[in-house]
């Protein structure tokens, strides 16, 4: 493959690029606060880029409806490691690690990106003259990491499609609720995602290498929540530390709601609680 070589002229386009990219990043930055939707950030996003005389990248590409998405891409630039290559710890905490963060990603809203490799887990940084490393699939090669990776990946995927309030209100405030975004001793964070039919699930992560229990979060409604993803499973080569079933919520104020729920949250791991109407 030949590597053609920028005019000065090019740098220089690519260089005011950079500028551009950096005001809007600092633009939007003063807009992040309290009750702002990524609708509205994507609009302020958008309508600065087009002042600028520039095309957003992302609008209307495959049919792509907003200028910007949620990736995790772990090729920037060449040595900047592949994505469990950043994570600390041994190889246990690193795949936990890893898996945490891609429950928290598809919880969260806006539209979801993986670069090649990512949805095994490559070790490796990715090498465009070569194939992915598929062999880390065989348990001979990568144990059984790889393939948990893949197949978390895959649920994922699936409880995504079938479920609306994942991504049916993406851009509106009705469509996220933070019920716990303040516990910084314990890394803590959880939030609900809600569709217009009422539907909720509930988001939670733990990053942290410490299992919690009787973890109490105030919810927004009475009733039964069902553990539908725990990326701490066996089934992802976790430690299968969860709920295992239904929690219920009990009437008991917490987070400033009058009801709340009193949870398991696996070590270095991410779990979905969904309503049951």
């Amino acid at each position: 493959m030949s590597v053609s070589i920028k005019s000065e002229h090019e740098i220089e386009l690519m260089r005011h690029a950079g500028h551009l990219l950096e005001q809007v990043h600092d633009e939007l930055a003063s807009h992040i606060k309290p009750g702002i939707s990524t609708k509205e950030l994507d609009r302020i996003g958008e309508d600065m880029i087009r002042s600028m005389g520039c095309i957003p990248n992302f609008k209307n590409y495959q049919g792509f409806p907003a200028s910007f998405c949620i990736s995790l891409n772990d090729e920037v630039v060449h040595g900047k490691c592949s994505l469990l290559g950043k994570m600390p710890g041994d190889t246990w905490q690193k795949f936990a690690n890893l898996r945490a963060y891609y429950g928290y990603m598809w919880g969260y809203p806006g539209k979801k990106l993986l670069f090649m490799g990512n949805e095994f887990a490559q070790g490796r940084e990715w090498n465009y003259e070569e194939s992915l490393d598929w062999f880390l699939l065989d348990e001979n090669h990568g144990g059984l990491w790889h393939k948990g990776v893949l197949q978390l990946v895959k649920d994922l995927n699936g409880i995504y499609q079938k479920n609306a309030p994942l991504f049916e209100l993406d851009g509106e405030p009705e469509g996220f609720d933070w019920l716990v975004v303040d516990d910084a001793e314990n890394s803590v964070f959880a939030f609900e995602r809600k569709s217009t039919d009422g539907e909720r699930i509930i988001v939670i992560s733990n990053f942290p290498p410490v299992p919690r229990e009787g973890y109490r979060i105030g919810v927004n409604t009475a009733g039964e929540y069902e553990e539908i993803l725990n990326t701490d499973s066996m089934y992802y080569q976790g430690s299968n530390v969860g709920n295992f079933g239904l929690v219920e919520s009990e009437e008991i104020a917490s987070h400033g709601r009058e009801n709340s729920i009193s949870v398991t949250i696996p070590p270095l791991a991410t779990i979905y609680l969904k309503y049951k109407a």
